[in-house]
């Protein structure tokens, strides 16, 4: 009988025999047991390494040197972060499985004849063991018992629970391994009245039956409570094909029917709260999951969610996927923020009409017929005050603030005239009303205003995603070096601000002034990234609303460096980069 493999018990005791072997020498009648490892090395700390008993009758018993090797190469890669109905063991043979008539592939001719002569029945049954209690994943649902039997059963004759992977993709390659290989990692299943149910190994069991195999490894374990199965079911699927976004909130959906809360989801899955969260929203909202399921990720389907009560919003966002896809996070800003200006505005238009005040949308340069105060005389020749204004704009500042002028409505039909001197149009020497090129102008100039502020909100979220990475980007070191010798202004005004933006683009949420230091003083601050955020922050301190229509040679490096290390750049950021190439191509 060739030698197959088990992992050792972390507690030391010795494993359970199989009928027709017992430990010890070759004493007595049956084949002794022997151990790859002597007693001496059944140490705690090289079991918890991951070694693992060689067992085989004593007749066929490998070298010591051949026995080391097999150890080494069935040494499991990584153990930790899976739960302890995930650890499994593979046999390096089939053992028979009840009710065959023939024996197993891989076996001696002497063990064929045996199976044959037994009936098919198998003379080895693999002993119980338990499971290590340190394997088990922190928050993981435990099992009403840790005992677990490894047998051999025909994958047609199994039944798939329902599964919390809804895309099950048995792709060519895999199939081809399980057809020449059989199924070498054993899929995780639990009887019932009903027969054996699969826990864990859809995709394998699914394989085992497309490519017609006669047998596949199962390890039976006691049965889970519905939450328990579902999130050991992600964690599993987690470990091996990820889940898909859809998969996924599926899965927390059917978690919250149960009456577990995002935070014990969050907790059990290892999942952050507000993913949960979002997933759920997600979930419940009939736009989103469509979207969900036709392949947009979470974050695009929540932002269809966000908008589902604006059907012009959600078309112009899918419409955005299916043509620009790329410029999709530049859209949702944009439209987060108009949407937020738009509440701003109507709440406090609603509280100034509650004062009796009447707002019109605009005045001065774009509405003349609508003026400030300082612009005006008054019929009696005096220069009109804020006293004289009729009717109020409600606007909002780069910050988002609101922001409420006194102006008047229709001065000429109460008797008001302009100032001598001053005009109505943006054109020095221009007197009367915009062109349409100029209203053009000024409705672009708005816009993109509107963009710039989007996209920064963009960028600086991409920037302190790129500093929360374990490594700096290729070529930072060359960024620093060229910033310090080129910039040295930008740098010299951000270490005045006490480097607050470099702060806050590293994640340093102190509100305390010297925030900056924990930058840099922190036991776990990476330095080469601190000095990164400090030379980004400056660039970005530089960057205003007057960079895309004033486009400057620094603005333009900084942006082809960030695009360079993976940043999509918004349109209004390309107004930038594609005058810094046509004053290239001008200079060629």
């Amino acid at each position: 009988m060739p030698p197959f493999f088990m992992p050792a018990p972390v507690d030391g005791r010795r494993l359970s025999c199989f009928p027709g072997f017992r430990e010890g020498s070759n004493q007595g009648n049956g084949p002794s047991l022997r151990f790859g490892l002597s007693p001496s090395r059944l140490l705690l700390r090289r079991i918890r390494a991951g070694m693992f008993f060689v067992c085989c009758p004593s007749d066929c018993a490998p070298p010591l040197h051949t026995i080391n090797r097999l150890r080494r190469r069935h040494r499991p890669q990584s153990l930790s972060g899976a739960p302890a109905s995930l650890i499994s063991f593979e046999v390096s043979t089939r053992l028979r499985p009840s009710g065959l008539n023939t024996a197993p592939s891989g076996t001696s001719e002497r063990v064929r004849q045996q199976a044959k002569n037994n009936g098919g029945r198998a003379k080895y049954q693999l002993a119980h063991h338990r499971l290590s209690p340190h394997l088990v994943t922190e928050g993981a649902p435990t099992m009403t018992s840790t005992t677990a039997v490894l047998e051999h059963l025909d994958p047609t004759q199994l039944t798939i629970d329902a599964n919390v992977r809804a895309d099950v993709r048995l792709d060519p390659e895999f199939l081809a391994s399980i057809k020449q290989h059989g199924v070498l990692q054993p899929v995780v299943a639990h009887r019932t009245e009903a027969g054996v149910h699969v826990l864990y190994g859809q995709r394998r069991t699914l394989a085992a039956v497309e490519t017609a195999q006669p047998t596949m490894p199962v390890y039976v374990v006691a049965s889970l409570t519905e939450a328990d199965r579902l999130v050991q079911q992600m964690v599993e699927n987690d470990q091996r094909l990820a889940l898909n976004d859809r998969d996924r909130t599926e899965a927390f959906h059917q978690l919250s029917l149960m009456g577990i809360t995002a935070a014990q989801i969050a907790k059990k899955t290892g999942t952050k709260k507000t993913t949960v969260e979002t997933a759920l929203k997600v979930r419940a909202n009939t736009t989103a999951t469509e979207a969900l399921t036709a392949g947009w990720t979470l974050e695009q389907s929540a932002a269809l969610e966000e908008f589902s009560d604006e059907e012009a919003t959600v078309k112009r966002l899918q419409h955005i996927l299916e043509v620009q896809p790329e410029q999709f996070d530049h859209q949702v800003a944009y439209l987060r923020a108009e949407r937020s200006t738009a509440r701003l505005i109507a709440a406090a238009t609603t509280e100034q009409e509650a004062l009796g005040n009447t707002v019109v949308d605009g005045a001065g340069y774009g509405m003349p017929e609508h003026q400030h105060p300082h612009m005006l005389l008054r019929a009696d020749g005096e220069k009109a005050t804020k006293d004289d204004a009729n009717a109020v704009v409600i606007s909002t500042t780069y910050r988002n603030e609101v922001q409420v002028t006194a102006v008047i409505a229709n001065f000429r039909d109460h008797g008001f005239t302009i100032r001598e001197g001053l005009g109505m149009s943006p054109t020095a020497g221009q007197s009367g009303p915009m062109t349409d090129a100029q209203k053009e102008e000024r409705r672009t100039v708005i816009q993109n205003n509107k963009k710039w502020d989007a996209a920064t909100e963009v960028r600086q979220g991409w920037l302190t995603t790129l500093l929360g990475r374990k490594t700096p980007p290729k070529g930072w070191a060359q960024f620093t070096a060229t910033t310090l010798a080129n910039y040295g202004n930008s740098i010299a005004r951000a270490t005045a601000q006490k480097h607050e933006l470099a702060a806050s683009l590293a994640g340093v949420t102190d509100p305390d002034y010297r925030a900056y230091r924990a930058l840099v003083e922190k036991p776990t601050t990476n330095p080469d990234k601190a000095v990164l955020a400090m030379m980004l922050a400056a660039h970005e301190a530089d960057l205003s609303r007057e960079s895309w229509r004033r486009p400057g040679p620094q603005a333009a490096y900084y942006l082809f460096q960030l695009e360079e290390w993976g940043y999509t750049l918004s349109e209004v950021e390309s107004l930038i980069t594609e005058h810094a190439m046509k004053d290239t191509k001008t200079a060629e």
